[in-house]
């Protein structure tokens, strides 16, 4: 429906502002229905904008609305979790821009889905030209703007711990370290995950100081959903990695995850990230990084470096169940529980070491990469080894999941 000019909200609603982001909540009018379109306006900001009332809005209900330092909306993301922790959908925001004609720029970003699909999937962009795109518009010495994007790896990450393969390795934590958060999906999985097993427990979920105001933001929209009954807490901080030798109230950690956090493999990287885990992790802590596999032989540097320097072992998180007596096989693991409902990734996900994947001196790394294919640019099957970027861009949204779950694995960590 057409907006209507004379029906503007005022005063009943309200604005709050944190690093450049506004929260801005809003009464839905009366007479307006699911779909109509009414004027909010802020006089004393000088804001304008026209709201559409979502399908299950209702007049009296209050929507809050997320804006960026240029009043623009910013385009939502949500992630599903499974039934072991109540069927919790994620509703997350980023600073994306959304519904873009240009085909060097991204479409919106739906359910999790990192290669949006439009009629011409061709014209889909790429997620490295978005990070470009970003990294131009943000105006930051430090941050290179991944933290506003809702990656793979974290979505994967997110889906394994809110599962009941995740059990072993959450029971007794009492407190938990996200390392790189970003927006936040596999922390706030973690927290309801911990609600299951750990129900005291506390989050703390940590980035540079330019992501905390948006981080916090999506925590703060899924809190309550994600604790339920239980008494699980958390907090954001700024954690620059590295910069633990400098820090006065060091705390330490029973567990620590991060996902996709080796997406830049510089040396300088890989020593502050190393560094900080051997810190921040108590003796008998774990850790569980969530891998997104690019340029292999340096990030295999990071678990050379976590053994070498500091004593650590990584196994995969199969080898991780399968030790502690769990199965990481739907159909063993749901044998005596109808409703068993587990993470479908984890049976794909290949069993390989970090000294194995993408290692070309292991045959069994080249046997992986060789069998396993996707339809390509050309529509013919190519090998894992041959996919590139022009592949992953025209890719049908479940090759593409599958493409990316290929190239991800998760590692479990702790002391010798």
């Amino acid at each position: 429906m057409i907006a209507d000019e004379s029906n503007e909200i005022e005063d009943e609603n309200n604005t709050d502002t944190a690093g450049g982001i506004k929260l801005c909540s809003v009464i839905i009018p009366e007479g307006k229905n699911p779909g109509d379109v009414f004027t909010y306006k802020d006089e004393a900001d000088g804001l304008e904008l026209e709201i559409t009332v979502p399908p299950d809005g209702k007049a009296g209900d209050t929507m809050e609305i997320l804006l960026d330092e240029e009043d623009d909306e910013i385009e939502a993301v949500s992630v599903a979790l499974g039934p072991h922790v109540g069927n919790i959908t994620l509703q997350m925001v980023t600073l994306l821009e959304g519904d873009k004609d240009d085909e060097d720029e991204v479409l919106i970003l739906d359910e999790g889905e990192e290669n949006p699909a439009g009629e011409d999937p061709a014209e889909a962009a790429l997620i490295s030209s978005v990070i470009a795109e970003e990294e131009a518009a943000i105006d930051d010495e430090e941050g290179d703007g991944t933290n506003f994007m809702v990656w793979p790896a974290g979505i994967e990450l997110a889906q394994f711990l809110a599962s009941p393969y995740a059990t072993k390795l959450l029971e007794n934590k009492k407190n938990a370290l996200e390392l790189g958060s970003g927006c936040g999906v596999s922390g706030m999985a973690l927290m309801a995950g911990l609600a299951k097993t750990s129900p005291d427990a506390k989050v703390t979920f940590s980035d540079l100081a330019e992501a905390l105001p948006l981080l916090t933001a999506n925590v703060d929209e899924n809190r309550e959903t994600l604790v339920g009954e239980s008494s699980v807490t958390c907090t954001s901080k700024e954690l620059k990695w590295g910069s633990d030798a400098s820090d006065e109230d060091l705390k330490k950690y029973d567990l620590i995850i991060a996902a996709d956090v080796l997406y830049n493999s510089e040396t300088e990287v890989i020593e502050s990230l190393s560094s900080t885990i051997n810190a921040r992790l108590t003796d008998d802590g774990l850790v569980l990084m969530s891998m997104r596999w690019r340029q292999f032989d340096d990030e295999r540097a990071f678990f050379a470096r976590m053994e070498s320097e500091f004593g650590y072992e990584f196994v995969n998180i199969k080898k991780y169940i399968t030790d502690n007596g769990g199965s990481i096989t739907t159909s063993e693991a749901n044998k005596n529980d109808k409703d068993f409902e587990g993470y479908e990734g984890l049976e794909s996900m290949a069993s390989l070491s970090w000294k194995e994947y993408g290692n070309k001196e292991c045959e069994v790394s080249n046997k992986f990469f060789s069998e396993t294919k996707f339809k390509a640019k050309d529509g013919e099957e190519k090998c894992l080894n041959d996919i590139d970027e022009e592949d992953l861009a025209v890719m049908a949204d479940g090759d593409f999941d599958d493409c990316e779950l290929a190239f991800i694995q998760f590692f479990v960590g702790s002391k010798k």
